[in-house]
C-alpha cells in the first residue's frame, strides 16, 4: 500500500497551535505516523477556521487544540475538538521550576482556576497569584496587571507565556508532553469512532437508495439519520436536507407514525 493510500484509511487529526504548544505537537506527532495522519496547523482563531473550512473533503476527523485558541476553535466548528488539559502534576512541576527563578509568581489559566490547584497552593503554602482568562484580551490584561503589580515570572499556556515574554517577565511554560499525549490518544480513538460512524452511515445510505418504500431511520431522540429517496419525496425535502434534522419539524403526522421502541424507522405506505 503507498503512503497516499494509507493516508486514506487513517484517522485525520489536526493538531492546532500557534505558540509553544507546536513544539509538544512536532516531538509527539510521529510516534502516530502507524495510526493516524496528524497534520500541525500553525494558525489559531478565525485563521484556524478558515484553514479548516477550506480542507473541504479533506477535514480532519478531530481536532487537538488548547486553551482559549482550543475554546474558540470548538464552539465554531461541528468538527469534534479534543482540548489539551494541563494536570495538576503539570502545575507543580511548572511551579517548581518557576520558585527556582523567583519568589514572586503569578499562575495564569484559561478559565477558572482548578480547585485542585487551589487546594494545592493552600496546603502548601505556596504563595503564587492566581489569575484566569477567556479572551485573548483578557489574557493581555492578566498580565500587564501582574506585571504592574510586581510579579516576576508568570506560569501559564503559551499565549500567556508569549505575552509575558513580550512585557518582559520571565515565564514558564504549563503543558507537558504528557498531557499533549493524553489529548493525542483520546482523539484518535474519538477520530475512530468518528470514522466507524461514517461507515455505518455510508452503508444505510446505500440500503435506502436501493428501496423503493418511503423509508427513514432516526436516532433514539427523532432525529433523522438517514432517509430513502422516496421518504424525502413525501417530506418535501431533499435527502440531504433531511438527514439531521428532527423528523417532526418535516412531518408532525409522519412522525407520530413512528414506533416507540429503540430502533426507530418508518417505511412510507
Amino acid at each position: 500500500m503507498t503512503r497516499e493510500a494509507a493516508n486514506i484509511h487513517r484517522p485525520r487529526i489536526w493538531a492546532v497551535g500557534i505558540s509553544r504548544l507546536r513544539e509538544l505537537y512536532r516531538e509527539l506527532s510521529s510516534s502516530y505516523d502507524d495510526a493516524a495522519d496528524i497534520r500541525i496547523l500553525e494558525r489559531g482563531f478565525d485563521d484556524a477556521l478558515q484553514a479548516i473550512s477550506a480542507a473541504g473533503v479533506a477535514q480532519p476527523d478531530v481536532i487537538v487544540s488548547a486553551g482559549a485558541n482550543g475554546s474558540y476553535v470548538k464552539t465554531r466548528t461541528d468538527i469534534p475538538v479534543v482540548l489539551v488539559s494541563a494536570t495538576g502534576f503539570d502545575v507543580m512541576q511548572a511551579l517548581a521550576r518557576a520558585r527556582r527563578e523567583s519568589r514572586k509568581i503569578a499562575l495564569v489559566m484559561h478559565g477558572e482556576t482548578p480547585l485542585e490547584v487551589q487546594r494545592f497552593l493552600s496546603s502548601f503554602e505556596i504563595e503564587v497569584k492566581t489569575m484566569s482568562y477567556i479572551t485573548t484580551q483578557d489574557a493581555e490584561t492578566c498580565v500587564l496587571d501582574l506585571r504592574d503589580s510586581g510579579a516576576e515570572i508568570i506560569v501559564g499556556p503559551g499565549l500567556v507565556t508569549e505575552l509575558a515574554d513580550k512585557a518582559g517577565m520571565r515565564s514558564v511554560f504549563l503543558y507537558s508532553l504528557g498531557s499533549v499525549q493524553a489529548a493525542f490518544d483520546n482523539a484518535l480513538e474519538l477520530a475512530r469512532a468518528v470514522r466507524a460512524e461514517g461507515v455505518r452511515r455510508r452503508r444505510l445510505d446505500q440500503v435506502l437508495e436501493n428501496l423503493r418504500d418511503g423509508v427513514v431511520a432516526l436516532d433514539a431522540t427523532g432525529r433523522i439519520e438517514a432517509v430513502s429517496g422516496k421518504m424525502a419525496s413525501i417530506l418535501g425535502v431533499p435527502a440531504s436536507q433531511a438527514v439531521g434534522k428532527m423528523l417532526v419539524e418535516l412531518s408532525r403526522e409522519a412522525a407520530l407514525a413512528v414506533p416507540r421502541t429503540s430502533g426507530e424507522s418508518l417505511a412510507g405506505r
